[in-house]
């Protein structure tokens, strides 16, 4: 249960931070950055993952890349342990 308030407190301080302006502040679009944010995930799901990703290719944020990323990734392994039963019982 600590482990789980721990991870929680970790992914509000990450939003907190990506929140704020800071020096390393860099201009990218987010189709760019969630797509390699699906690389990332990919990998680390064995490349079993498929989805679809509808973003206009417009939208440009000055913002944290890195700190987007690893919100965007987990956003994407907790997605996919969501799933995860769901998948197993299809398979059954």
């Amino acid at each position: 249960m600590y482990r789980k308030v721990g991870h929680i407190s970790e992914i509000v301080s990450m939003y907190d931070d990506a929140s704020k302006i800071e020096v390393e502040s860099t201009g990218f679009r987010l189709l760019t950055a969630i797509n390699d944010a699906a690389l990332l995930a990919r990998g680390s799901a064995g490349g079993e993952l498929k989805w679809t990703v509808e973003c206009p290719d417009i939208i440009y944020l000055i913002t944290n890349r890195n700190v987007l990323i690893q919100l965007l990734l987990i956003l994407f392994q907790n997605s996919m342990e969501a799933i995860e039963p769901l998948v197993q019982q299809d398979e059954k």
